[in-house]
């Protein structure tokens, strides 16, 4: 359907129809209130607001690495880590490994984004390694790992990094003898350890101190923001694609009479008849010049009820009282605009209008061209 095919006057009830306004308002109040309960997901606190921690602190050296853990420290304000990293293992590294007691696992399913606030003196960067429960039921493999490496400003610096950032190395699918092309997906249900470790950083700056002061989970909502967004727009645009077939359909099936109607020319001499004599279709042809003439007095001057001539108006031409006047207007006003030479000023005041403007407003609106484009197009 092209844009320029499209009739915009079936569109004008499409906020007038209850139906539309309903099936809006019950789908605006859904995609509402799932946002909101997103949106008041509180963050899952993990350090140090949990007391429930067990800490490991782990180094190269059980991978024949000479690496070594200076100074460890946890309280409530922290996690102090200091260290020297030292040549033997291909990469060095010092890490610690953050869990539940009794090896208790932590529920993560509503979150997708680690927080962190972390520090590190001559320390360029972590690896940070969450573990959770191994999908590949009926074999004896390591728990499924998730990690990423990020740079860490020697100042106190919150970082936050989506979950979805976290890959599962490919040494994971080797040591397991697993193929990448199966693609493990994280079960965040089931989170049991945090493994924080050192990560570009030289050999040559010791010694390096790390401090983590906070560790939380927390849910960002920009994808759920954008596709209940776009879910309420395509319920709008369903609604209007509808609405404008069924209008389409019904202008087809009560496509309205055409006028023919035969009204005096505004140059014959005005006539007294009696007005019992004639119906209201007669009155509007002999009085449709009258700038004052309206649905009430056509009503007071022939005795019918307005309502009937609305009703018997619309039925039988598509249009109200104001539009079938005017088309009566507009024609006269084409066959004075070819047959003689007033000016447009002059034929809008007889066929009935009160002014100029008005007159070529209707006019454009019914022919798709001004008078004076219409009289010099009959030239």
């Amino acid at each position: 359907m092209k844009l320029n095919s499209i009739d915009y006057r079936l569109l004008k009830g499409f906020f007038r129809c209850k139906f539309n306004l309903k099936i809006l308002g019950i789908s605006f109040l859904l995609l509402l209130s799932a946002l909101l309960y997103f949106l008041f997901i509180p963050a899952q606190e993990v350090f140090p607001a949990r007391k429930d921690l067990k800490f490991v602190f782990y180094s190269d050296s059980i991978n024949g690495g000479h690496s070594s853990i200076i100074r460890k420290q946890v309280t409530d304000a922290g996690l102090v880590l200091d260290f020297d990293l030292k040549e033997g293992f291909l990469s060095p590294y010092v890490g610690i490994s953050i869990s539940r007691d009794n090896s208790k696992e932590m529920d993560l399913g509503l979150y997708n984004q680690l927080c962190m606030e972390v520090g590190g003196t001559k320390v360029n960067g972590l690896a940070v390694t969450l573990y959770t429960a191994n999908p590949f039921s009926g074999k004896k493999l390591e728990n499924l790992c998730f990690t990423t490496k990020f740079a860490v400003s020697p100042t106190r610096t919150t970082y936050k990094i989506g979950i979805d950032q976290l890959k599962t190395p490919d040494w994971w699918y080797d040591n397991n003898n697993i193929s990448q092309d199966l693609k493990a997906k994280p079960d965040w249900s089931h989170l049991y350890n945090i493994n924080i470790g050192s990560a570009y950083t030289s050999l040559h700056e010791s010694p390096h101190s790390l401090q983590i002061h906070r560790i939380w989970f927390e849910r960002n909502n920009t994808i759920i923001i954008r596709s209940l967004f776009l879910t309420e727009v395509a319920i709008f645009l369903l609604l209007v694609f509808l609405h404008y077939i069924k209008a389409k359909k019904e202008k087809t099936k009560h496509k309205p009479e055409p006028i023919r109607i035969e009204y005096k020319s505004v140059e014959l001499p005005d006539e007294t008849e009696s007005v019992q004599t004639k119906g209201f279709l007669t009155f509007i042809s002999s009085n449709y010049h009258d700038p004052e003439l309206s649905l009430e007095s056509v009503a007071s001057k022939t005795g019918i009820h307005s309502r009937h001539i609305t009703k018997h108006i619309n039925e039988t031409f598509g249009c109200n009282f104001k539009t079938y006047v005017n088309r009566i207007r507009i024609s006269e006003s084409k066959r004075l605009l070819v047959e003689t030479e007033l000016n447009i000023g002059e034929i809008a005041f007889k066929v009935g209008f009160s002014n100029q403007s008005h007159f070529n407003r209707v006019f454009k609106i019914m022919e798709g061209i001004s008078p004076s484009e219409f009289r010099e197009g009959r030239k």
